[in-house]
């Protein structure tokens, strides 16, 4: 399983998105009152926290209740959040908000100067140890200060402009981003404390840390394959890789140390295919076939699949279809460590018990 190319060749052993499984209910729901476009929810402790385009909604995980909401200044549209147990920050078009969990405005950290490429790129906030990654889209990785959104660090211009989230890993020592540097795309391994590069590798698209399995999991590929590839944290040695040939773009998902693979993602002919392996060796385990794609949240039970008329849940131990809802324009969700999952659309939030 440490060879450079691992082939999948799994069987479906598991029930395909066309078998026989229980409608299912919702938890609850909460309704924005007017349509509004959510993405990136986090679930932090008891609390799911739902940015849309013009407002930070709060609510209770359990119930949905609702706790607070924060409107960005002046317009600013929104937005990608990320928690921590101290407070919140999201990201908008122009600025980093930092929130206390009482929804007071605490600091603004706004737009350094450069030139966007794209009048719609919002800043992306993660929490370190030692501070608060901004990727911008248009500039190196930024770190700021938590106590006050001052610049702690900016990245090299050799480093590439940061694209996504950035992830810190190795007890805050590491972070790791998808840069750009001119038209090729890398993931590099930054020195958390003064941004000095450790290492590199070309041909990425997104990432995925694994701190647990001490692996960082990188999505690539050319026109003809798509490939998922675990490199060590520490030093970047390839330790395996998952190759697709005829589907140039794969997806991926982790939960626990379950690594989940999506074979047709967003520009291959539908249905797709979820394939479940073992993160830390690459090994499969099961496959299901005949899925109407959009995307998948993964918990410890098993994913949840968004598709375009249903969304639909998947036995983590064999693949096998548990149930459906009947659902459209789901935009983007995510799980709790209980495994509820919450899911959102252009006018409201669901959530489900697996």
């Amino acid at each position: 399983m440490n060879s450079f190319a691992l082939v999948v060749l799994a069987s479906v052993i598991a029930s395909s998105f066309g078998a026989v499984a229980s409608s299912k209910s919702p938890r609850w729901e909460y309704d924005f009152q007017s349509p509004q476009a959510a993405v990136n929810p986090q679930v932090h402790n008891d609390l799911v926290i739902v940015p849309t385009n013009t407002t930070l909604h709060v609510l209770h995980v359990a119930t949905g209740g609702f706790v607070w909401s924060f409107e960005y200044p002046n317009g600013d549209l929104g937005g990608y959040a990320a928690a921590s147990d101290d407070f919140i920050v999201v990201g908008t078009l122009s600025s980093v908000y930092a929130l206390s969990w009482n929804g007071t405005l605490i600091w603004t950290f706004s737009a350094p100067t450069g030139s966007r490429p794209t009048p719609f790129n919002h800043f992306r906030p993660s929490f370190g140890v030692g501070g608060i990654y901004v990727t911008t889209g248009y500039t190196p990785l930024i770190k700021i200060s938590k106590s006050t959104g001052a610049i702690i660090w900016t990245a090299g211009a050799s480093q590439g402009i940061a694209q996504l989230h950035a992830t810190e890993a190795l007890d805050g020592a590491f972070v790791y981003v998808v840069s750009a540097i001119g038209s090729t795309e890398y993931v590099v391994a930054l020195n958390a404390a003064n941004a000095q590069q450790q290492w590199n590798v070309s041909g990425v698209v997104t990432i995925i840390v694994s701190p647990a399995l001490g692996v960082l999991f990188a999505q690539g590929g050319n026109a003809t394959a798509g490939t998922i590839t675990a490199y060590s944290l520490l030093g970047g040695a390839l330790k395996y890789q998952l190759a697709y040939n005829g589907f140039p773009l794969v997806d991926y998902y982790l939960a626990n140390t379950t690594l989940y693979v999506d074979k047709a993602a967003t520009s291959s002919p539908y249905p797709t295919t979820i394939l479940k392996y073992d993160g830390a060796t690459g090994t499969p385990a099961w496959s299901v076939g005949d899925v109407n794609f959009l995307f998948f949240i993964p918990c410890s039970k098993g994913i949840v699949n968004f598709g375009s008329d249903y969304i639909s849940a998947f036995d983590e131990a064999t693949g096998a279809l548990k149930w459906r809802y009947a659902a459209t324009a789901v935009n983007d969700g995510a799980a709790t460590s209980n495994n509820i999952i919450v899911a959102i659309t252009a006018g409201k939030v669901i959530a489900f018990d697996f």
